[in-house]
Parts: C-alpha cells; structure tokens; sequence
C-alpha cells in the first residue's frame, strides 16, 4: 500500500507546516516570506528521507542529525517555545515521549529514525 505511504506523508508535512506557521505569526513574522524559504530548502531534505528509509530498513540508526539524547533536549526547547507563545505542542510532545522512551532504553546516541521501533510491531 505504497499510496497510502505516500499520503500520510503529504498530510504529515503539512500538518508540521502549519503547525510552523502558527508560531512563525505568534512571533510577529511574514508567514508568507516564511513559506517561501521553506520552499526552497525543500530540495536539502531528500538526503535525510533517503538516509532514514536506510536506517529503518537495516535496523541501524546512525546520529544523521545528531545524536537522539541532544535531540530530545533540543524538544524541549522548541516544546517550551510553543507553548509560550499559546502554539499547541501535542505532537512535537508525542514525538518528545517516543525519543525519550528510546534515550531511557539506552539508544541516546541513536539519529531520528530511532524512534520507528516504537510505532508499532
């Protein structure tokens, strides 16, 4: 079911734009010139889906973007930052628990892709 892959990544993404959206106008910024930038750094992610289907498929995840214990530290950050400005957080909390049951687990120094072993069998 390849298609269906293909749309929850769709909505995914635009469901964490949005969510992007809302603090950049709880900031006071240019949302507009905000998507635009967004847009055009849209070609620098293909790396990161290509490396993260690789960990996923291997069972090997490498610290792509850093290890997941300074990831999961930096969530609060943004976490907190959200919240602050009146921006639901709900699913960067989700996102927060699944690294931090991974950390706990002992898979810290473990990239992103980690936390795909907790989604389900």
């Amino acid at each position: 079911m390849e298609f269906q892959g293909h749309v929850t990544v769709g909505y995914e993404l635009l469901i964490g734009l949005l969510h992007a959206f809302r603090v950049v106008r709880a900031e006071g910024a240019d949302v507009a010139g905000f998507a635009e930038r967004v847009a055009g750094m849209l070609p620098a992610y293909p790396p990161v889906v290509t490396a993260s289907g690789k960990a996923v498929a291997s069972g090997e995840y490498p610290p792509d973007l850093g290890p997941l214990d300074v990831q999961a530290a930096l969530m609060d950050d943004l976490i907190g930052h959200r919240e602050s400005l009146g921006v639901e957080a709900v699913r960067m909390r989700e996102v927060k628990g699944l690294m931090d049951r991974r950390v706990a687990a002992g898979h810290g120094g473990e990239g992103f892709a980690s936390p795909f072993e907790l989604l389900g069998r």
